[in-house]
């Protein structure tokens, strides 16, 4: 596919494109996945544990929308996808005009124009019943230009999650994450290297045929030296699968706020 830059607008959301800027310099959405794709409307991205029920903010704690002067009026433009004060780590990106999203949803940045081929070629991806691109589309690096962020980095904290040994079966078995360089010089952008392959386990339903008689036809019983056949056994029933990231995503968040109170 090929890198998309986005420019942060500051001036619309200052504490949103904070937050997105820090996740990037942590390497927060290296090898996630968009989780959805809605043709005309927007694509999904930010959740690492690629079902869009997760994620967590750079300060470890929800923040509220901010409603600018801006609107989802054209394809390119970046937004918080939870409203109220759920914004966290996941955001879209509009594939067209989106005017319910406006007022509802933190605008905070916009595709430049030397990125929309790129956007274009994202719009046309196939995608299953569920809405998931397939192939996935993985974002594989992300870069930020220069900044005046107060970010209070450390260089020891790695916010990517890393498999428990308790944790043998995951639905979304991602490989290991290798942050790619992603150098940018623009100022108050990030460069975002995308790549369409396959690295999710997709949970595949079994439909089993139930035998029923003819609509109006009575069942016929076996004839002469035939046998009755025995009826089929019933499908096994198996416990949900947990992903080992979700679970990691809690004990992060935990972690994060109980620093904060000491």
């Amino acid at each position: 596919m090929g890198e998309i830059q986005i420019e942060l607008l500051v001036d619309n959301a200052p504490v949103a494109c904070r937050n997105f800027a820090g996740l990037c310099l942590t390497n927060y959405y290296d090898n996630t996945v968009a989780h959805h794709l809605d043709r005309g409307g927007s694509i999904k991205f930010g959740d690492p544990t690629g079902e869009g029920y997760g994620g967590i903010s750079f300060d470890g704690v929800p923040f509220e929308t901010e409603i600018g002067s801006r609107k989802f009026d054209r394809p390119g433009l970046v937004g918080m996808t939870d409203g109220g004060e759920n914004n966290a780590s996941q955001f879209f990106i509009t594939l067209g005009a989106c005017p319910a999203l406006t007022r509802t949803r933190s605008l905070f940045g916009a595709v430049t124009a030397g990125s929309m081929d790129v956007l274009r070629e994202i719009a046309e991806a196939d995608i299953d019943e569920a809405g998931r691109p397939t192939p996935d589309i993985v974002i594989m690096g992300a870069g930020v230009g220069p900044h005046e962020f107060d970010l209070d980095l450390d260089d020891d904290e790695d916010m990517t999650e890393e498999p428990r040994a308790d944790d043998e079966e995951t639905e979304v078995a991602l490989p290991p994450v290798v942050p790619a360089e992603v150098p940018v010089d623009d100022e108050y952008c990030v460069d975002m290297r995308l790549l369409q392959k396959s690295i999710t386990k997709r949970r595949k339903r079994k439909k089993t045929a139930r035998p029923t008689p003819e609509a109006g036809r009575p069942t016929e019983a076996p004839g002469a030296g035939q046998v009755a056949s025995a009826p089929p056994a019933p499908a096994p029933v198996t416990a949900p699968k947990v992903g080992i990231r979700s679970a990691a995503l809690r004990d992060r968040m935990a972690a994060l706020r109980a620093a904060r109170k000491k």
